[in-house]
């Protein structure tokens, strides 16, 4: 999907705005980490997607693709000099279409990270089997299916929800 300018930072003020309150409440309050740690993990399964759905190609039938010459003809055409000017109009005629952003991709990237973080990482790192601490997996993909059920229920109904669903 695509978020207009006006709603392109929600995901990143929402996603900071946990993290610090995450933060000043480990920090001042309770220790989150040391009272129930699958917690913690289910926190990174709701919020890290909001972040990491930033990266996200979108791939449409609607992006004409241009072979390499072209490519490189249209760089040589501009001087070296203008480079700085061209860079903040493309800049600025990217956000005026939209900045893309997948729950779908933010999702699946934290998922990666997390099955590979659990599986291999900090079995051999910290010496715990896997079998040992798989609930720190399953948080995480609790929180992740609770990201994308709330997700679901935010845009359901809009306009542009169904691009969410095609945006895998």
């Amino acid at each position: 999907m695509k978020l207009p300018l006006r709603k392109a930072l929600v995901p990143i003020v929402t996603f900071l705005t946990v993290c610090t309150a995450f933060a000043l409440l480990q920090r001042n309050g309770i220790n989150l980490v040391r009272l129930n740690y699958d917690a913690c993990h289910y926190l990174h399964g709701l919020v890290f997607p909001l972040f990491f759905g930033y990266l996200y190609v979108p791939t449409s039938a609607k992006t004409d693709h241009v072979p390499l010459r072209v490519l490189i003809a249209q760089i040589r055409a501009v001087p070296i000099l203008d480079w700085p000017q061209a860079l903040v109009r493309n800049a600025v005629r990217d956000l005026k279409c939209g900045i893309p952003w997948s729950p779908w991709a933010g999702a699946g990237w934290v998922g990666i990270y997390a099955t590979f973080n659990e599986v291999i990482i900090d079995p051999y790192t910290n010496g715990i089997p896997f079998t040992s601490a798989y609930s720190n997996l399953v948080a995480d993909l609790l929180g992740i299916g609770t990201f994308l059920v709330i997700v679901h229920v935010s845009t359901r109904g809009r306009p542009d929800a169904g691009s969410t669903a095609s945006t895998a």
